[in-house]
């Protein structure tokens, strides 16, 4: 999780889990005897399913006494300090998994980054997971990354390389896509060079927060993902089963809003891109430059849809007959 403060860059830590574990053959190999999760819950569906179907010791813990178990799957809940517990444990470990079972995680995280690069490197316009992958490679590494519910958090979480030092925030739960913008903002108040990945409907959802941000002077970036309405829901089985006006009414919900007006109307600069390169840019020149500013980064749902299911088409052919 991007959020978890455990994304960092050494051997072992396994970013592409979400499309691995999409391949029945290899989450079938890869069955652990402990499940050990720490804090809240993951996006990722492939995940989860893994862990469900798991033949595993399965202990949940937060240290704030709530663990949220919504599949009833844990076989232990523990209201603990997460560093307190994990030294306490490393001290009590008296073996370590057998090296074939670390090591095909290990190649099998090799295989995946490569080959979901070489798609992203083949993709010329603006992706949405590649926006993702370009603002955690170009942040700062004592910088914040605020990232909003829906897609960005699904692509940070699934696509998005490890950063040592990088923070990472995300609201979840019942505030759903609500706050974001405000949420960024206080963020940024602290001084650390904060960036924001939202999608168009959160950015519409809370315009408010951007009254008065031109007098804060806070270093913030705004990257918001425009494919004019509700990207996610493309992922839905609606999206086959729906003739295309119904969904769009439905589900879709274009807005038709020049998100870039919006920007001007708070006198904060604000650009429109579409390419991958006019992306790096921006955001490399709107990091240099500090100051709100806000960057529309203009992409097609349906494009989106594609780009998903070639990156975990990919992965799958990467990793065919690892385990063989």
């Amino acid at each position: 999780d991007p959020a978890s403060g455990c994304r960092i860059e050494q051997e072992g830590t396994i970013t592409a889990f979400d499309a691995l574990l999409r391949s029945d053959e290899f989450a079938a190999s890869q069955q652990p005897e402990v499940i050990l999760r720490l804090g809240g819950l993951l996006s990722s569906k492939a995940l989860n399913a893994w862990v469900t179907s798991a033949p595993a010791l399965k202990i949940g813990m937060d240290p704030f006494g709530s663990v949220p178990d919504p599949d009833a799957v844990l076989n232990q809940k523990l209201p603990v300090d997460i560093e307190t517990f994990c030294n306490q444990l490393r001290s009590v470990v008296d073996h370590q998994a057998p090296a074939s079972w670390r090591s095909g995680w290990i190649t099998a995280e090799r295989l995946a980054v490569h080959a979901m690069n070489a798609v992203l490197a083949q993709q010329l316009v603006a992706s949405e997971p590649g926006v993702a992958v370009d603002l955690f490679t170009l942040l700062d590494a004592d910088g914040i990354l605020v990232v909003s519910s829906s897609m960005p958090v699904r692509d940070a979480e699934w696509y998005s390389p490890p950063r040592s030092g990088l923070r990472v925030l995300c609201n979840r739960g019942a505030n759903g896509i609500d706050g974001v913008t405000s949420t960024a903002v206080g963020a940024a108040l602290t001084g650390a060079p904060t960036a924001l990945l939202i999608g168009d409907i959160a950015f519409l959802h809370d315009t408010n927060g951007l009254i008065g941000l031109m007098q804060r002077q806070v270093n913030l970036v705004i990257l918001v993902i425009d494919n004019d309405g509700g990207g996610i829901f493309s992922f839905l089985p609606a999206h086959e089963l729906l003739e295309t006006q119904r969904f769009e009414q439905l589900y879709g919900t274009p807005h038709g809003v020049d998100l870039v007006k919006i920007a001007e109307a708070h006198h904060i600069p604000a650009e429109r891109v579409t390419t991958r390169t006019g992306v790096q840019a921006a955001v490399a020149g709107a990091l240099t430059r500090g100051g709100p500013r806000i960057i529309i980064v203009g992409t097609d749902r349906e494009q989106n849809l594609t780009v998903h299911q070639q990156l975990n088409l990919a992965v799958s052919q990467a990793i065919q007959g690892l385990q063989q």
